[in-house]
């Protein structure tokens, strides 16, 4: 497991981790976009049948989708969260409830939705991050 999961084992690897989660059967993720604690775009990652990871890489198709009302309670909470440790962009892997990765160095998902023809929410959440900065310097 540790070669698998390591690339090549732990030896030479003081300062790094690794995280293990539960495996969660799933077909489907969603990608959340938010920005300054609220979803700002949503996608949908449909998992290839002998895949569970839910990213393009590993042939995941994608389509545009909303949130559920608990889905979008759950990335408000996270959200929150988020913005007290001064978080403002991040992207969530979900499948609720269960969340599978909060990306917070590069969320990705925006300029994925543009490769996949869905709508553009460039603007949107640029807009709300520099709202967000104005009041909040």
């Amino acid at each position: 497991m540790t070669e698998l999961l390591t690339k090549g084992g732990l030896a030479g690897y003081r300062n790094r981790y690794c995280a293990l989660r539960q495996y969660v059967p799933h077909t489907q993720e969603k990608r959340v976009i938010l920005a300054t604690g609220r979803p700002v775009a949503v996608q949908a990652h449909q998992l290839a049948p002998d895949e569970h990871r839910g990213n393009t890489a590993h042939r995941a198709r994608c389509t545009g989708t909303t949130l559920t009302p608990d889905e979008h309670a759950l990335c408000l909470l996270i959200g929150n969260r988020l913005l007290e440790h001064g978080i403002r962009f991040t992207g969530l892997d979900l499948a609720h409830p269960y969340v599978f990765e909060c990306n917070v160095v590069n969320p990705g998902g925006l300029d994925e939705r543009l490769t996949l023809g869905l709508p553009d929410h460039t603007a949107d959440t640029i807009e709300a991050l520099l709202a967000h900065l104005a009041r909040h310097p």
